[in-house]
């Protein structure tokens, strides 16, 4: 049952109305939450990208889809699924180069129904590219429609990221402080701004500051975080498109949590990006990388300077009296 659907510029955006059947559902967790360590006791969203040729492989894309409405581990803030049609021309959308972008608070264990719905329209819609997100808030209001994918737009493009991880803090107050340097304000959450969109803001500067070189923004800000944020975060894994093209960044506090996989569509033309396995036949990105994802292209992946702290501020909140372990990333 749709409740509410708007036309905002020239995209089209829908929210799904709340339901009141919460149920407990048990999921496997990979968290420990009898760690001191704040980081090892959090676990976070669920990212999905796919792009593809067009006409796409919708029998492909529908069985990811399907798969990725069941998570590994409980995702309680609501989910969202937004699709690009034919980018120039607009598709069967009939936007050229906005997409769709469908927003629920329901827990997706609970919502599987409207889930599919959804699905079905979107594949119908031919979709070139696609972004899903499951939302287990970390930040900010969390009984609100899932405000992931975050939107913005630059030269006329139209931007939509998702965050897989979480930052907050002595770590947030750097980012917001001494990182941003504009005057863009979250739009989600007053008072209690959502970590992710922050992140957000800043990546939009830096393609701003770029000129529109989408690579080299993505690249710096993943530099600039890791050297410069302190152990107040958990993971940094990030989807950004400009509805032609999908730049995926994995990084984490341990090489062994908060993945990013990929995998070829049937079609050998598309590619799907997910925090966890949605079948056989899934690669990992290494970690402390950047990749970009394109159709009919191949995967470019580079690997980021894992960097070295000599000497820690006296004055940061360590929240593990044992020594900063760092963990070489996977090559």
């Amino acid at each position: 049952m749709v409740v509410a659907c708007a036309v905002a510029g020239a995209g089209f955006f829908l929210v799904l109305p709340a339901l009141n059947n919460h149920n407990s559902i048990s999921l496997t967790s990979e968290v420990d939450p009898d760690s001191a360590d704040r980081r090892d006791r959090q676990e976070n969203c669920r990212l999905l990208g796919i792009v593809d040729r067009v006409p796409p492989d919708t029998d492909a894309i529908a069985t990811i889809l399907k798969s990725f409405a069941f998570p590994s581990y409980p995702q309680d803030s609501g989910w969202s699924l937004s699709a690009y049609s034919n980018y120039e021309t607009g598709g069967l959308l009939g936007v050229p180069g906005e997409p769709m972008i469908i927003r629920s608070q329901v827990p997706i264990i609970q919502d599987r129904n409207t889930w599919n719905a959804v699905t079905n329209l979107v594949t119908r819609l031919e979709p070139e590219l696609i972004i899903g997100h499951l939302r287990n808030a970390s930040s900010g209001c969390s009984f609100i429609a899932d405000p992931h994918p975050f939107k913005a737009d630059y030269d006329g493009r139209t931007y939509l990221f998702c965050h897989n991880g979480g930052v907050w803090d002595k770590d947030l107050e750097i980012i917001r402080t001494q990182l941003i340097k504009g005057d863009t304000e979250p739009q989600n959450c007053p008072g209690s701004p959502i970590d992710s969109e922050i992140l957000f803001i800043y990546l939009m500067e830096l393609i701003e500051f770029h000129n529109g070189d989408v690579w080299r923004a993505v690249y710096d800000w993943s530099v600039t975080l890791t050297s410069k944020l302190y152990r107040d975060w958990n993971a940094l894994n990030i989807l950004l498109t400009d509805g032609e093209i999908i730049w995926a960044v994995r990084i984490s506090y341990k090489s062994d949590r908060f993945f990013l996989r990929y995998q070829s569509l049937p079609d050998k033309e598309g590619w799907a990006i997910s925090t966890q396995d949605l079948g056989p036949g899934w690669t990992h990105l290494p970690n402390y990388s950047v990749s970009e994802f394109r159709a009919g292209h191949l995967v470019y992946t580079e690997t980021i300077p894992f960097p070295i702290i000599t000497e820690v501020d006296e004055n940061f909140p360590v929240m593990n009296p044992e020594p900063i372990k760092f963990f070489k990333p996977e090559q």
